[in-house]
This record gives C-alpha cells, sequence and structure tokens, in this order.
C-alpha cells in the first residue's frame, strides 16, 4: 500500500509541476512503480487529472473574467516553438550520442567518484561531517554565482524581450531578469546572473523561450559558463544531507546544452543548409529529453512530458529520435542513475526483466535455508524469542518441527500485534466453535495494531503467559504462494514480480517447506550473476539423479509401450525421493553460504552491476529455449 501511495503522488505532482497529466501517469509507471497493474494505472489516471484540473483552475483563477487561455498549466509552459526541417535529422541523431555521452559522464561522476569515493568514506562516517559539507556547498556556490556573472556583458532588455510579441511570456521574464553588476538595472540585465540566480521553472523557461529580438538574451560565451558551472553544481550536490531534487536539474541542464549546441550551428554550418536558420529552442526542448533519456534511462516517459510541455506535436519525431539515440548510446556503457543509487544503497529493486542465469539456475541451489518458522501450535514464548533473534517480515507456519509440511504464513506485524494484545488473544472468546466469525473478529483486531510503529517490548507478559500456546491457523495466510525447489529461479522471479511478494516459501513434492526465497536473493542473482557461474554449468546433474529416483524401470524398450516410452512413478521410492530431495537442498545451502561471502556480495564494497545490453531479452529467451531443452 505504501509503494502504491508513493506511485499516486509522483503521478500527481508530475502532473502539477509540467503541466503534463499523460507523462505523469507514465513516468510513475516506468520509473516508480515496482509492480504493474491496470487498476494501478487506472487511479494514476484519476489523480493525474486531479492535479492538473487543480492546477489549471486555481493557478489561472476559479473566476477569471479576462479572457486568458486555459490551454497551459504547471510552470514550465512556454509557448509555441518553432518547426523542424527534415534536413535537420542526422543532427538530431548527433545530438543524441553526444547527450548519450554526457549521461554517462554524469551517472559515473556523481555515483563512483563523488558519493563512492569521497562523500561515502570521508562524510557520511559522522552527522557533523554532513551538516558542514551542506554549509560548505553552500558558500562556495553562493560566491560563485555572484562573482562569475561579473565577467559577463550586460544586454538591453528591450533588445532581447522586445514588445508587441506573439508570446506573451516574454513581459514575464522581461520582468524577471536580473541586472547583477550592470550600470542600468532599469534598461539592462546580465544573463549570467539571470541563469544561475534565477528559479529553477524561470531557467527553463529563458532556455526553451524561442529568439524574438534583434540580438540573442544568451550567448554562446554565457551558456558554456553556465552548462559548466550548473552541471558541475547538480553532479556534487547529488547525494548531500540536503533535500534537493534532480529530475529538473536535469532538465536544465539538458536544455542548456541543447540550446547552445543549436547556437554553434547558426555559426558552423553554412546558411545554405538550412535556409531558416536553425531554432535554438526546439534544440533546448530536444536537448534536455535526451539528456533525462540518458541519464535515468527513462524514454517513453520523459518524450511524452516533453511533448506536453511543447504543446508541439510536430516536435514529436525529433524527440522520439534524439531521445531513443541517447538512451540506446547510455545503455552501452552504465546502467541508469536511479538503478545505480538503488544498487549502492543495497534496496532489492528488481528489474523488470530476468536475466539468463535465472533461466539456468534452479530454486534449492539458491534458495535460503535454514528457515525460521514457526508450528501451527506454538507457545507465545517461543513467538517472543523469534521476534527478538530475527528481523523477518514474514515467517512460515509449519505443521511441527518434525513434519514441516507448510500450512501457511504469517507476517510480523500480525504476531506484534498479538503480542500487544495477548490478553485478548488468549482469552477463550465466545464464538469460538463459529470458526468463520471468530477469524473474522480477529482479524478486524489485528488491523488495529497493524500500523503501529511503536518499539514492541514484551516486559508487560507474564509467565503464565509465555507458557501459554496459541493457534495460528486463526491469522495466517492459510493459502500462500509457494514453489517447488525444482523448477527454474525465473518462475520464482515472475511469482515474485507479478504478486508483489517479499517472500517465497520453496517445498519439496511432499509439501514440506525446504527453504526460502526473497527479493535479496533475486536481486543478488540478477545483479551479480558471475557468482553463480559455476552452478549454471552443472547441468543439474543432481536434479536428473533426483528425477530417476522417481521412475520405473521400464518392461519393455520399445515404442509401443502404453507411456509412450517415458516412465511412471513409482509410489515405494516416495520416501528414498524425501531423502533426496532434503540431501539435495542441503547441498545447495553450503554452497550458497560460500557464494554470499564473496566480494561481490551486495553488502560489501563491490562494483556496480554491469549495463544490460540492449536486446538482452531476446539473449534471456534463447537461454530458457537451451535449458527447457536440457
Amino acid at each position: 500500500l505504501r509503494r502504491s501511495i508513493t506511485t499516486l503522488g509522483v503521478s500527481a505532482g508530475v502532473s502539477a509541476a509540467f503541466g503534463a497529466p499523460i507523462g505523469a501517469v507514465l513516468f510513475a509507471v516506468e520509473e516508480v512503480a515496482s509492480t504493474f497493474t491496470t487498476e494501478l494505472l487506472w487511479i494514476g489516471f484519476i489523480c493525474s487529472f486531479m492535479s492538473y484540473f487543480a492546477t489549471i483552475v486555481f493557478g489561472k483563477g476559479l473566476f477569471a473574467c479576462d479572457g486568458s487561455d486555459f490551454d497551459t498549466a504547471g510552470i514550465f509552459a512556454i509557448g509555441s516553438i518553432p518547426q523542424w526541417q527534415p534536413q535537420e535529422i542526422p543532427i538530431y541523431i548527433i545530438l543524441g550520442v553526444i547527450m548519450g555521452l554526457l549521461g554517462v559522464v554524469f551517472n559515473v561522476v556523481n555515483i563512483h567518484c563523488v558519493n563512492m569515493k569521497y562523500r561515502n568514506v570521508y562524510i557520511k562516517v559522522s552527522r557533523r561531517r554532513q551538516v558542514l559539507e551542506v554549509i560548505c556547498v553552500a558558500v562556495v556556490c553562493s560566491t560563485l554565482f555572484y562573482l562569475l556573472p561579473r565577467n559577463v556583458a550586460c544586454v538591453d532588455k528591450l533588445e532581447a524581450f522586445p514588445k508587441n510579441t506573439h508570446n506573451p511570456l516574454a513581459d514575464e521574464l522581461r520582468e524577471n531578469t536580473n541586472s547583477l553588476w550592470c550600470s542600468d538595472s532599469e534598461k539592462e540585465f546580465n544573463p549570467l546572473a539571470t541563469l544561475l540566480l534565477g528559479g529553477l521553472e524561470d531557467q527553463v523557461k529563458y532556455l526553451l523561450l524561442p529568439d524574438m529580438g534583434h540580438t540573442q538574451a544568451f550567448s554562446i560565451l554565457t551558456l558554456s559558463a553556465y552548462c559548466s558551472v550548473f552541471a558541475a553544481t547538480a553532479v556534487f550536490i547529488s547525494g548531500t544531507a540536503m533535500a534537493t531534487g534532480l529530475f529538473i536539474p536535469l532538465i536544465v541542464v539538458g536544455a542548456a546544452f541543447g540550446r547552445l549546441f543549436g547556437q554553434v550551428l547558426n555559426i558552423v554550418l553554412p546558411a545554405s543548409y538550412l535556409a531558416k536558420g536553425f531554432a535554438p529552442a526546439a534544440y533546448a526542448v530536444v536537448g534536455a529529453s535526451a539528456f533525462v533519456g540518458s541519464v535515468s534511462h527513462i524514454s517513453v516517459a520523459i518524450t511524452v512530458i516533453m511533448l506536453e510541455i511543447s504543446n508541439d506535436l510536430r516536435l514529436l519525431l525529433p524527440i522520439m529520435l534524439t531521445t531513443g539515440v541517447a538512451k540506446f548510446t547510455a545503455d552501452c556503457f552504465v546502467p541508469g542513475l536511479f538503478d545505480m543509487v538503488l544498487e549502492m544503497k543495497h534496496v532489492p529493486f528488481l528489474e523488470p526483466e530476468a536475466n539468463v542465469a535465472m533461466s539456468k539456475l534452479r530454486c534449492y541451489q539458491v534458495m535460503h535455508k535454514p528457515v525460521i518458522s514457526l508450528p501451527v501450535r506454538v507457545k507465545v514464548g517461543e513467538i517472543c524469542r523469534v521476534l527478538r533473534n530475527h528481523r523477518h517480515n514474514g515467517f512460515p507456519v509449519i505443521e511441527s518441527l518434525s513434519d514441516r509440511k507448510l500450512l501457511g504464513i504469517i507476517t510480523r506485524a500480525h504476531l506484534e500485534a498479538i503480542i500487544r494484545d495477548i490478553d485478548y488473544f488468549l482469552a477463550d472468546p465466545p464464538f469460538v466453535r463459529d470458526v468463520g466469525r471468530d477469524a473474522n473478529h480477529g482479524i478486524v483486531r489485528l488491523s488495529k495494531h497493524h500500523h503501529e510503529k511503536s518499539d514492541l517490548t514484551f516486559d508487560h507478559l507474564s509467565e503464565e503467559q509465555l507458557d501459554a500456546e496459541l493457534e495460528l491457523w486463526r491469522w495466517m495466510n492459510q493459502s500462500p504462494i509457494a514453489i517447488q525447489q525444482v523448477n527454474r529461479v525465473r518462475r520464482a522471479f515472475d511469482l515474485i514480480r507479478a504478486h508483489g511478494l517479499r517472500h517465497l516459501p520453496v517445498v519439496d513434492s511432499s509439501n514440506k517447506l525446504v527453504g526460502f526465497l526473497t527479493r535479496h536473493e533475486l536481486y543478488h542473482i540478477q545483479h551479480h550473476p558471475e557468482s553463480y557461474e559455476r552452478h549454471t554449468r552443472q547441468h543439474h546433474q543432481d536434479l536428473h539423479m533426483l528425477r530417476q529416483t522417481r521412475t520405473l524401470p521400464l518392461e519393455s524398450s520399445g515404442s509401443g509401450s502404453a507411456t509412450g516410452g517415458r516412465s511412471l512413478p513409482n509410489s515405494s521410492s516416495m520416501p528414498q525421493i524425501q531423502e533426496s530431495e532434503q540431501d539435495i537442498a542441503e547441498n545447495s545451502t553450503v554452497e550458497m553460504q560460500q557464494i554470499s561471502t564473496s566480494p561481490t556480495s551486495p553488502s560489501g564494497s563491490g562494483s556496480l552491476r554491469r549495463p544490460r545490453r540492449f536486446f538482452s531479452f531476446l539473449h534471456t529467451s534463447k537461454a530458457s529455449m537451451r535449458a527447457d531443452e536440457q
């Protein structure tokens, strides 16, 4: 529920900020949501629509009677942008490659150089250093932003933003200019100070605004200095202990590089190549989309967002082409920035697709064992011991310690709620024989304590209560999703992704609990497949032996047998099957304990995972087919 609400909040916020309701929904689904459902898409659409509607109505004025249009909303409404020409398609491809390489540099410098080698080693070791870093960054940035505009010449306001234009945004931006270090503050403004000292929304509007006067508002020298300073600041600030976003700064950096690229083209290329000249504003929009796509590896959502910002469908092809080329270029080198941050913080966020190793490995090779489980009839003291010694979010419920038949799963929150209200759950209910009525009443009682965040204590429990027994079947999930230990890990990955599970029990052929799979195991396989190279080359000889113990020898080797050449299960060999399964599970546990101590473990200081290659899903499908044939 918490992840779903976070997804909906992102959808509403992006819709209000950018005035892009459809792009906001796509962004929430593409980048934020861990699992995709049609219900989540529909609720996200409603949240995005309501946020966009509120932005239009209350932002423009509920009772506005001045005849103003309601066709634009959000803080980045910029108006119309000049049309592009077919001769510019090769140039857009080149711009996509450049933006892809710039995104790679941004990710590598931010994650590897700034955060991993500097901030994690020297700054995050104490809170005092984090506060001191924020103070130093604020002082250095303020001083730098104040002194740099002194070396830039001022520009006349009316020449850069003339009156009587078709774009009403020009009058607003003329009033918001900054006249720092200018002799006549009424008529002149400083271009670099206007960009550096203005708000992010004003910076986006300045960069995406078409040239309307005889004099360019921002020269090539100004844009070069601004791009260098702002990009370096964004790289260093991202990851500090202050509340700073990164999505809008990425748009600003991309728009600045794109506008600079467009103005350079007007000087480098001859006028005969393009009669009307290159529109720097169009390259700013395309550059912003391409840079965000290369850094975050978002393609569909950012394309729709920038298309809705520009409010011009004619820019659809350049935005799609440049963003796709930039993302493809970045995919060849590093993962997305948000994926690298999750991996640096060791958050087990699973990628949408499984890798090749998951198609070759079996569940018994990677499952976690021994499993912390509870019998269906358990003493309160045993529950307290498990909760005190283990921080797991769920515990399998079995028949008994000798007969480990899986009966269900009970969550940690429910166990804590039972301990907090132990008097009620130990009392003999008046409707103890009415299972449905009593169970529903207990579930309602559990829901009252489910979201309590206070620390659980066991001091209020008496010796009599600790020795009392509870029947967990009344509050557990009696139909848990489980997987056979001989299934492929890809199947477990699909189950966890499709149902949004946090843990998956692994059982044998007799439905006895033999292991446990969580997102952490799948995360390690997905991001560090080289640790399982030896397991993927085993061809599962132990599994072949296990299958042979389940079959009877054929009476005749001819193809005309009743079973079609296949052997039949032998019911008398079931004890041997169970014993073989237990041996396989125990042997795989020892091997996995050796793997978990490897230097590439996510809890260690190993390097980040390799980037996902283009068309990697084709290799995964071929590997699955070969594994099925084996």
